[in-house]
């Protein structure tokens, strides 16, 4: 499961974003509504130099997090 706050599974992924990502790629991550300032803490916790937002759907509900890593 995802935990008591539905973020286990993101936080393992997010911990190893710094990694994945070539200097100035980007990540989406889709989320539930109600999860998505959890999922952006804890994204900007795991890759701080990182330029983290959350974005809308067509139905104006914040439902994905745009990761960018720093450039180069």
């Amino acid at each position: 499961g995802g935990g008591s706050d539905g973020l286990d599974h993101y936080r393992r992924f997010v911990s190893s974003l710094p990694s994945l990502l070539k200097p100035g790629g980007t990540a989406l991550m889709e989320a539930a509504p109600p999860v998505m300032s959890g999922l952006v803490a804890a994204t900007q916790a795991a890759f701080p130099l990182a330029r983290v937002e959350a974005r809308t759907d067509y139905g104006g509900r914040q439902r994905y997090v745009r990761v960018q890593a720093p450039g180069r």
